[in-house]
């Protein structure tokens, strides 16, 4: 959010979408209003935690379907370009969506069309219980840029400043028509979920 240009930059992510919306401005309020099903919530009650939404922040929600959103993402950058209006669009997953077919779909339409686009992999190392090692032949995510003519970057997701930098750069990029696929490398101290 520190490097986007809020209002004019569009965001879209995948169900754990709370910081991404508070980072842009919404209020806690608001969000936890959505959690609680209030009209007073960012979707009117109506879409719950996984679907937060903020036209005028461009924040275009989370999405339950894995990677399913991030089509969307790139559908928006094409959006951008084609009205010339100057803005990016940037779509985070997770390290277990990259597997998805979408996604690379995505990026392919990305590159040949040479969008505003930042495709953002948020890799915590565990796609729910599964090490990324145990899924994937190629672990290094931002390798996979290549595959599509597009550049690679990594940012140390420990590390709030590397993130900075690291968007700040693909954003500068991406207004100049040049697409990033982007790899977040952090850790996630805890189970997916009760039962881990």
């Amino acid at each position: 959010a520190n490097a986007m240009e809020i209002g004019k930059d569009s965001l879209i992510t995948a169900y754990r979408d709370h910081g991404h919306a508070l980072a842009l401005g919404m209020s806690a309020n608001e969000g936890m209003a959505e959690m609680f099903g209030k009209a007073g919530g960012c979707s009117k009650g109506k879409g719950g935690s996984m679907h937060f939404f903020d036209k005028e922040k461009r924040m275009f929600g989370g999405h339950g379907i894995v990677g399913a959103h991030v089509p969307v993402g790139v559908g928006m950058a094409f959006a951008h370009k084609y009205k010339e209006d100057g803005g990016v669009a940037i779509a985070f997953y997770g390290d277990g969506a990259a597997g998805q077919g979408a996604i690379h779909e995505a990026a392919n339409l990305m590159s040949i069309y040479e969008l505003p686009a930042i495709l953002v992999v948020e890799n915590n190392q565990y796609a729910m219980g599964t090490a990324v090692h145990r899924a994937f032949g190629q672990t290094e995510f931002s390798h996979w840029a290549a595959s599509y003519g597009v550049r690679g970057s990594v940012a140390d997701g420990m590390d709030v400043f590397s993130v900075i930098k690291a968007m700040q750069d693909a954003i500068a990029e991406a207004r100049d028509n040049k697409p990033t696929m982007m790899e977040i490398r952090t850790y996630r101290y805890r189970g997916h979920a009760m039962s881990d």
